[in-house]
């Protein structure tokens, strides 16, 4: 396969994530069209054991969805690095509804439980230095990403925030997410502030509710 649609500025978006969750990269390989090979660049795998890769691409010719977009496909690669027998799973921090990304503070507003199956308004509030950040920046074509892995299956959704500049301006980024099953989550958010992007993780638990049909903005996959 050598032709792709352009999805938020790339062709490819490269997940890298360890098992446990305590692991985060987003990449872009560079692509080369003679060969049809994807390079990955600035990889760095800090401790021993179990990863999946997520490949998160748009094949030229593909589905689009309701609003024309292109229709995502996620492919995920295992693979273990160093010794597995040294690998020791750290537990997911408890769900906290502030966390700080350098010397950001991002706090999250969500409903008091959120349910599998039914769409949930997730807003994380960037603030600096105690004052909200009012001049954040677009990053890849949108407001903020998100990437959002459950415990244990990975089960995997790859966000992106809902287009309101007036949110960006007032240190906001809101987000329609819909958990396809219950569980615990882990939640890589990622926002672009004078030309540095941040990640903040947060950990959110779900349970079992109603299924919704609503449009999310967000693909998912296994």
């Amino acid at each position: 396969m050598r032709e792709f649609k352009t999805v938020h500025e790339k062709i490819l978006h490269f997940i890298v994530v360890r098992h446990d969750l305590t692991q985060f990269q987003h990449l872009h390989p560079v692509f080369s069209a003679a060969d049809g090979r994807f390079t990955v660049r600035g990889l760095t795998l800090a401790g021993p054991g179990p990863y999946r890769l997520f490949a998160d691409f748009a094949p030229a010719g593909g589905m689009s969805g309701p609003d024309g977009m292109a229709m995502p496909v996620t492919v995920p690669i295992d693979l273990t690095v160093g010794d597995e027998g040294s690998y020791q799973p750290q537990s997911l921090p408890e769900p906290s509804d502030s966390v700080t990304a350098g010397d950001y503070e991002v706090r999250l507003i969500q409903p008091d439980t959120l349910h599998a199956g039914v769409e949930s308004r997730l807003t994380f509030t960037i603030r600096r230095g105690g004052a909200a950040v009012n001049d954040l920046e677009p990053y890849l074509g949108a407001n903020g990403h998100a990437v959002i892995l459950r415990e244990g299956d990975l089960a995997f959704i790859h966000g992106h925030a809902l287009e309101d500049p007036a949110a960006l301006r007032t240190g906001q980024i809101p987000f329609m997410v819909d958990f396809a099953e219950p569980g615990r989550y882990r939640v890589f958010v990622q926002f672009k502030h004078r030309g540095n992007v941040q990640t903040a993780t947060f950990t959110l638990p779900t349970v079992v509710g109603t299924s919704s049909s609503a449009d999310t903005g967000m693909h998912t996959g296994h």
